[in-house]
């Protein structure tokens, strides 16, 4: 119990959900293929999950429910991003000379979210960071 309190602190969902949460009803999505990703073993096999949809669609609620999962079934390390947030703290870093500092955390990590990555509009530099960041990530 300790060890997974310890991985969710360390994963810094911004709200707990879990996949019995999701109204499955009032949404298109696959239902099937959300139980199967719950499953994280796309992770094994270092595959992408892109989660798209409109704004209110539940994107969030799933991918911190894969998470969730994943660090309480299947004991899975999880870190989790507003994207918005790390590019600030990339940014922070590059100008205090610790560029890379953000991402020697993330070697050991099985499964890595960014949440509302498509929501921004971000400028060649910016974009940059993200990638060289994803990049050192794996």
């Amino acid at each position: 119990m300790r060890s997974i309190g310890y991985q969710m602190n360390v994963a810094k969902f911004p709200v707990h959900h879990d996949i019995a949460g999701f109204v499955f009803d009032e949404s298109a999505v696959d239902r099937d293929l959300i139980e199967l990703l719950v499953k994280c073993d796309f992770t094994d096999t270092s595959h992408n999950v892109v989660l798209i949809g409109s704004p209110g669609t539940g994107k969030t609620h799933l991918a911190t429910a894969i998470g969730v999962n994943g660090i309480t079934k299947m004991g899975k390390r999880v870190r989790f991003y507003s994207t918005i947030n790390l590019v600030n703290a990339l940014e922070k870093k590059k100008r205090d000379g610790k560029s890379g500092r953000i991402a020697l955390n993330l070697p050991g990590m099985d499964l890595m979210i960014l949440d509302e990555l498509g929501y921004l509009l971000f400028g060649q530099a910016e974009g940059g960071l993200i990638v060289s960041f994803t990049l050192k990530a794996l």
